[in-house]
């Protein structure tokens, strides 16, 4: 870049700025945190979900229970005890609204029994409306 020029032996500042190169190191920055953006990994809990050809998609709920393949019990991805998720719940619950839907993700591989004691603390809790989350599955073949 060129600041100052001559006029008849005496030195002039150049009053203007050349916004071009600025725009490039804008558009630059702009086309770099695009890209990056997409390599972001969300961080989260493994829970290999069970196949349904009937699933449909649900809006982000506030509050999610997710049970993983070791039997931890998660809510909206903070660790709680069994033996402290009906205090847990409960005071979620009381901030849900009432036809709000609570999804529940649990492992395929978590033992039958396990979910039903945590939907029987759920509905303790007063949470009555819940869905159970999957994963949609290839269409079978005629």
């Amino acid at each position: 870049m060129k600041f100052e020029r001559r006029f008849a032996g005496r030195r002039q500042l150049r009053r203007d700025l050349e916004l071009t190169p600025m725009v490039d190191v804008v558009m630059q920055l702009i086309i770099f945190f695009m890209l990056s953006s997409t390599f972001v990994v969300y961080s989260g809990i493994r829970v290999d979900l069970p196949e349904s050809q009937r699933s449909q998609a649900q809006k982000k709920q506030d509050l999610t229970i997710t049970i993983t393949a070791d039997n931890t019990i998660y809510v909206n991805e903070l660790h709680v005890p069994f033996e402290e998720l009906p205090t847990v719940l409960a005071n979620k619950a009381k901030e849900l609204k009432e036809d709000q839907l609570v999804l529940i993700k649990c492992d395929r591989i978590v033992e039958y029994g396990r979910l039903i004691r945590v939907l029987d603390v759920a509905h303790g809790a007063g949470i009555a409306r819940y869905g159970l989350m999957t994963r949609p599955s290839a269409p079978i073949p005629s």
